[in-house]
């Protein structure tokens, strides 16, 4: 998988396909390594508008070599499937109730990572763009301790 545990940067926008008007977003994901080939994303996302959007997503490999991927928050609910050892990077992603799909796919760019797709709701129908950016790149070799941040307990 291309997106590797640490905090990340993100930036975008949404908007109708029917529509020229965007919304644009920024906010913070943080990557988490649970165990091997079981990752967590915390993401939190406001609009130019002050909306605010805060949602996990988990994703674990399966027996056939993709990924089963959940989203959740207050205001999402999807489940389905990744490709994200190889290239295309894709996934298709639906609530439970199949009244709204997301498809999507995720590539490298010069210093970022790239996340595009399709969000259906019913008759709607949206595109977004998300660049992701590592706020700290981590250097990993035998010769350097890693030093983490002190939580206040």
């Amino acid at each position: 998988m291309i997106l590797n545990p640490g905090v990340w940067s993100i930036s975008g926008s949404w908007r109708a396909t029917t529509d020229s008007n965007l919304v644009h977003f920024t906010g913070e994901c943080i990557v988490s390594d649970q165990q091997e080939d079981r990752y967590a994303l915390d993401i939190d996302a406001k609009t130019e508008t002050s909306a605010r959007y805060e949602f996990g997503v988990w994703l674990a490999r399966n027996e056939t070599g993709l990924y089963d991927m959940t989203i959740m928050g207050s205001q999402i609910d999807f489940i389905g499937t990744a490709k994200l050892d190889s290239i295309p990077h894709l996934a298709l992603l639906g609530d439970r109730d199949s009244t709204t799909q997301v498809a999507a796919t995720l590539f490298t760019m010069p210093e970022v990572l790239g996340v595009r797709g399709f969000l259906r709701h019913g008759m709607e129908m949206y595109t977004f763009e998300i660049a992701i950016k590592p706020q700290h790149v981590e250097v990993k070799a035998d010769n350097i301790v890693q030093f983490r941040r002190r939580t206040n307990s």
